[in-house]
């Protein structure tokens, strides 16, 4: 089903999630404390959308979303693999890591880090940039 709740990742843990459906859920519920929470690695909490994302009687649908909306200041730091999905970022947070999505928005005060430990996370596969446009306003 839906990702709606918390996660939290406890130091030592890599965590790795596989979903179907869509993400709805505030940016500060999502707590990677690995190795601190001071100094979190994306690497630590992956998210990976089936593309194309599929029913609950396993057919294709033609959307899936990602939701993260405000919740308290703080970091999220995080990686999203999910080629299908309409990413919306709300909020302030301090973002860390990467997005990999059908189309991405973000409103509000965003800090966007790459963490260069994903640099050795593995091999680059058959990506492409089909548009990109900054809206600085």
């Amino acid at each position: 089903g839906d990702i709606t709740g918390g996660i939290t990742v406890n130091p030592g843990v890599h965590l790795r999630i596989y979903f179907d459906y869509n993400i709805d859920t505030k940016n500060s519920d999502l707590a990677n404390n690995n190795p601190t929470s001071t100094n979190p690695l994306a690497s630590n909490l992956q998210f990976y959308g089936i593309s194309p994302p599929r029913d609950a009687n396993g057919n294709p649908v033609r959307t899936q979303t990602i939701n993260l909306n405000s919740g308290q200041p703080g970091t999220l730091a995080a990686t999203f693999y999910a080629p299908s999905a309409d990413v919306n970022e709300n909020g302030n947070p301090d973002f860390i890591g990467t997005v990999v999505c059908k189309t991405f928005y973000a409103n509000g005060n965003i800090s966007w880090h790459y963490d260069r430990a994903l640099n050795s996370e593995g091999e680059l596969l058959d990506f492409r940039i089909a548009s990109y446009v900054e809206d600085t306003r």
